[in-house]
C-alpha cells in the first residue's frame, strides 16, 4: 500500500474513531489501539504509544472544565484517580512482557467483553443501587454524580 493511501486510511479511521468514541462514551484510545493495531501494518508497541500520546492532551482540558461547569464532582474525580498511577505502571510492565500476538488477542477480547456488557445493560441510564458500598462510604461519596 502506498504511503499516501496508508496515511489517508489512518486519518479516516482515526476520524471515525473520534466520532464513535464520543457517541459511545469511551475514550478514543480504547478503540484506536485494537483497531489500528489489528488492521494497519504498525507494530503494536508504536500503536499503544500513539494511543497514550493522543489521550493525554484530550484529558487535560476535561479535568479543569468539568468541575467548573458542574458536570463532575472534584471529590468523585479525585477518588477515581487514586489508583491510576499504580495501574498504569503495572499495565506497562505486563504489556511489555507479553508477546505482541497475546497482547492483540487480549485487546480484542477486552473490546468484545465491553460490547457484550453494553448490550446486556438494561438500566444503564438510571441504575438502581440498593445500598452504598463500603469504599464509597469510607470516602464520603454519596448521591448522584452530575
Amino acid at each position: 500500500m502506498p504511503l499516501v493511501d496508508l496515511a489517508l486510511a489512518l486519518f479516516a479511521v482515526s476520524f471515525a474513531i473520534g466520532i464513535i468514541g464520543v457517541l459511545a462514551g469511551v475514550g478514543g484510545g480504547v478503540l484506536f489501539v485494537p483497531i489500528v493495531g489489528g488492521f494497519f501494518p504498525f507494530h503494536l508497541d508504536f500503536v499503544r504509544a500513539a494511543g497514550c500520546c493522543s489521550r493525554s492532551p484530550a484529558r487535560s482540558p476535561q479535568r479543569r472544565m468539568l468541575p467548573r461547569s458542574r458536570m463532575a464532582s472534584l471529590r468523585h474525580r479525585d477518588a477515581a484517580g487514586v489508583d491510576r498511577p499504580i495501574t498504569r505502571i503495572a499495565g506497562a510492565w505486563i504489556g511489555l512482557a507479553l508477546p505482541t500476538n497475546v497482547a492483540q488477542i487480549a485487546l480484542g477480547a477486552t473490546i468484545l467483553a465491553i460490547a457484550a456488557l453494553m448490550l446486556r445493560a438494561k438500566k444503564s441510564e438510571f441504575p438502581e443501587v440498593p445500598a452504598q458500598d463500603r469504599l464509597s462510604a469510607a470516602l464520603g461519596l454519596s448521591g448522584i454524580v452530575p
